[in-house]
């Protein structure tokens, strides 16, 4: 723990779950929640249903169920964890949490490792159609829960362990997809594997490898094209945006946001929606194209204040405060003050399961700093932001506190 000054204010921010590994612990948290409901087919006005009724059994007292339907959202957005007296309601509805199946014997047993299975490839091939050919619905559950297991470890940065993990995943899924014949099953591997696909994309950009990620987002775009899921397609294409702005490609970046809200925004979740048109407006940003991009962002949030519990992206963490964050980092961008003041109220408030995006508003704040030539707290702020990125392993915002540093050469930084 360390105590830093910003513009007169004290604040706390806690770094220790930037600095190890992830330990996954057996207490329901908002992935593992939102698994649980995904498996039952559940909204989750049904768990909030579903804790009442527990809570009565029990003889404890709860908020009414707008307000549970609310702290569930919260939980699944990374906004809290469920305290204690939730936990109890949590294991009298949905049991105990089960253990993480990226650990469970079940998931190992639907890797495809063909090192240790044969070899010869005519051995390798008859494995792997005997495991494809194998799958039942419960195997597919397993590997939609091991994808947001993994959604979850991305979050904490490019730990070596993490983007192993990733990498055999994402493996084990396509030999399975190419294996299968069966139709229903193909659909399942084809929406987990672009899911999969995504996630691997915006973590190698974030090493850097910008190669990778597009390869990894064209992956992710016809694996979720074969499974008829639009909101992916949607999804993985503009997330290609973020690539050709990290070559340096605006308008190319600009335009193929605008092309994918064109063709989808009507046809998606408004969460979805609102996610689009913030990629529109840092498209916009990152082109100098000030109007747009805040005609992006109120956009953005108009359609973001109409979502609902049904409009569910397991892709998107995306709340008032995770937008706040994506409108100061445009604003940023642009030289306006108004970022800062967006930037200094996520960072507060921001989860602590949020590294790699919490090193994102420090590299953001840093930059809003030093626009406003306010040399002094952008020190400050650098010397944190190159703490957490460093932490998680963010080439892409290292090098941009390389380049930020340029800008006041005569001053000490660290």
């Amino acid at each position: 723990m360390f105590v830093e000054t910003f513009r007169g204010c004290t604040s706390e921010t806690n770094l220790s779950c930037y600095e190890g590994n992830v330990h996954m612990q057996n207490r329901w948290d908002g992935p593992s929640i939102r698994s649980a409901r995904y498996a039952r087919g559940w909204s989750q006005k049904i768990l909030a249903l579903k804790l009442k009724a527990s809570c009565k059994d029990l003889g404890m007292e709860i908020p009414e169920l707008t307000s549970v339907v609310m702290t569930i959202s919260n939980w699944e957005n990374g906004r809290n964890n469920p305290s204690d007296e939730y936990q109890m309601l949590l294991i009298a509805a949905l049991g105990e949490r089960p253990i993480p199946v990226l650990e469970s014997k079940a998931y190992k047993k639907l890797l495809v490792l063909p090192d240790v299975e044969s070899s010869t490839t005519a051995g390798r091939l008859q494995a792997e159609l005997e495991l494809a050919f194998s799958l039942e619905s419960r195997d597919l559950e397993q590997l939609v829960s091991a994808t947001e297991e993994l959604r979850l470890l991305d979050r904490h940065g490019n730990m070596p362990k993490t983007i192993a993990t990733m990498e055999r995943h994402i493996n084990s899924l396509e030999r399975l997809f190419n294996a299968s014949v069966e139709p229903l099953a193909r659909l399942s591997l084809a929406g987990t594997l672009a899911d999969a696909e995504a996630i691997a994309g915006w973590a190698a950009l974030d090493r850097g490898l910008a190669l990778d990620s597009w390869n990894h987002l064209g992956a992710a775009m016809n694996a979720a094209l074969f499974a008829e899921n639009r909101s992916l397609v949607a999804f993985a294409s503009a997330q290609r945006a973020y690539v050709l702005i990290d070559l340096r490609q605006f308008n190319r970046a600009q335009n193929l946001v605008a092309d994918v809200l064109q063709k989808y925004r009507r046809n998606v979740p408004s969460e979805l929606a609102a996610w689009l048109y913030g990629a529109q407006a840092e498209a916009a940003a990152a082109n100098g194209n000030v109007d747009l991009c805040k005609e992006s962002l109120d956009l953005g949030r108009a359609r973001l204040s109409h979502r609902s519990s049904s409009d569910e992206c397991p892709y998107v963490v995306l709340d008032e405060l995770h937008f706040e964050r994506w409108a100061g980092s445009c604003l940023s961008k642009l030289g306006d003050r108004e970022a800062i003041y967006s930037l200094e109220r996520v960072r507060d408030e921001m989860h602590p399961d949020f590294a790699r995006a919490l090193g994102g508003v420090l590299v953001d704040l840093t930059q809003a700093y030093v626009v406003q030539d306010e040399i002094d707290a952008a020190a400050r702020v650098f010397s944190s932001a190159c703490h957490v990125t460093g932490g998680v392993g963010s080439i892409r915002q290292i090098n941009r506190l390389r380049e930020l540093r340029k800008e006041w050469p005569s001053h000490q930084i660290l």
